[in-house]
């Protein structure tokens, strides 16, 4: 077998748009739908709603209603007041945080007063 020709590796790409099979236009899923979609997908609480997940999610803390922000906060209180817990402490507040729904890690961040990347590399 000799090389592939740029033709043969990249045939798309070298295609004009109207050709294609999937452009922007066609598409059953575009960005717009899928945006469109997702603003509109939250429970009465704020928490993220989606098909893909099994639970709702905690993506943002501005959009929870006062309730659950209260509720969120309390679990969090803890890990806010003391600089340094055990790594078993940790992980039972994440748990507990976590039972009824998943929670971002930016979300995270501000409930347990934790950098980031010490959450995802200790916890």
């Amino acid at each position: 077998m000799g090389r592939p020709s740029p033709e043969d590796v990249f045939t798309n790409t070298l295609t004009s748009l109207d050709n294609l099979t999937h452009n922007t236009v066609s598409l059953t899923h575009s960005d717009l739908n899928n945006k469109a979609e997702q603003c509109d997908r939250r429970d009465a609480e704020g928490r993220f709603i989606s098909d893909q997940l099994n639970k709702p999610f905690v993506d943002k803390l501005d959009v929870l209603t006062d309730e659950l922000s209260l509720r969120l906060n309390a679990l969090g209180a803890q890990a806010r007041a003391q600089s340094r817990l055990d790594v078993d402490t940790m992980k039972q507040l994440i748990s507990d945080l976590c039972k009824v729904h998943y929670i971002s890690v930016s979300v995270l961040e501000v409930l347990l007063d934790r950098k980031p990347q010490s959450l995802r590399q200790t916890i």
